[in-house]
């Protein structure tokens, strides 16, 4: 699944904003808890349309100002990337590209509704929102 914006503020910021991992509850709906748990790993507690969702992730790559890529090592199964792409001047597209494994009835229902590709984009709309007044210059 897919969802894009277009945010009035420097790629390499967004970057770093994002990477503040802890902050993200503060901004994203669904993001219950972040916590770094070692070397590249992340413990991610979210709400996805009403079901809690639970796994710890490796971060893959770290490009500055480019690209953020993870893959789930227990817990819920998915895997992603986050790319930023500066437009011009104080302007970044940014789009998350998530692959999600859902388990059991309820979630494959959900995920054929559309339900988490929703929430999704909905956080990232979030973020676009709150990005400029989380320390990023616009």
């Amino acid at each position: 699944m897919q969802a894009a914006t277009v945010i009035e503020v420097e790629a390499e910021e967004l970057f770093d904003l994002w990477l503040q991992l802890e902050r993200l509850p503060e901004i994203l709906d669904g993001v219950r808890r972040v916590k770094c748990v070692g070397d590249r790993r992340v413990l991610w507690d979210v709400n996805v349309a009403g079901r809690q969702l639970v796994w710890e992730a490796e971060l893959t790559a770290l490009e500055r100002g480019r690209r953020i890529a993870w893959v789930s090592r227990s817990g819920t199964p998915n895997r992603g990337e986050i790319r930023f792409e500066q437009l011009g001047p104080a302007r970044t597209r940014l789009e998350v590209d998530i692959a999600y494994e859902p388990t059991g009835l309820v979630e494959r229902i959900g995920a054929r509704l559309g339900l988490v590709r929703r929430c999704v984009a909905a956080d990232l709309e979030r973020f676009a929102r709150y990005a400029p007044r989380m320390g990023c210059a616009s």
